[in-house]
């Protein structure tokens, strides 16, 4: 028997819908898509802590691993799978579907490396020096 799940006139909780934290999976191509649609958009995942299995792309491994050794110190914040290796990529989800320990510890990363890492000031301050470093070279 299916429980039939009605939709409500306006945003609420439905009962047919898992509301609770779950484990989501955005395959790589997603991902690759999206953060071309929204650039920052594998940035905001990590800042809210969300655990994120990505392929071996672009900054992808700078972001989740760190790039400087303090970085790196804070931990890994997702887990990094060769390009085209879906088996690897299940291992991975597999990896953080069960261990509920290591996403919280990867949440915790996430959120140190981006308020140590990632903030606007810290980007533009980044920006400008890789433009007073072009202009000077001129």
């Amino acid at each position: 028997m299916v429980d039939r799940d009605r939709f409500p006139d306006g945003p609420g909780f439905r009962r047919g819908v898992p509301q609770s934290r779950h484990l989501h999976v955005l395959l790589s191509r997603g991902l690759e898509c999206l953060e071309q649609l929204f650039p920052g958009f594998e940035a905001d995942l990590v800042a809210a802590g969300v655990p994120v299995v990505s392929s071996e792309v672009g900054a992808c491994r700078e972001l989740l691993e760190g790039r400087l050794p303090a970085d790196r110190a804070l931990g890994a914040s997702g887990l990094v799978t060769g390009l085209a290796d879906p088996a690897a990529t299940a291992r991975a989800i597999l990896t953080l579907a069960q261990d509920g320990g290591l996403r919280e510890e990867m949440a915790r990363a996430a959120r140190a490396r981006v308020s140590a890492h990632y903030q606007e000031a810290d980007l533009i301050r980044r920006y400008r020096e890789i433009y007073a470093d072009l202009l000077r070279a001129r």
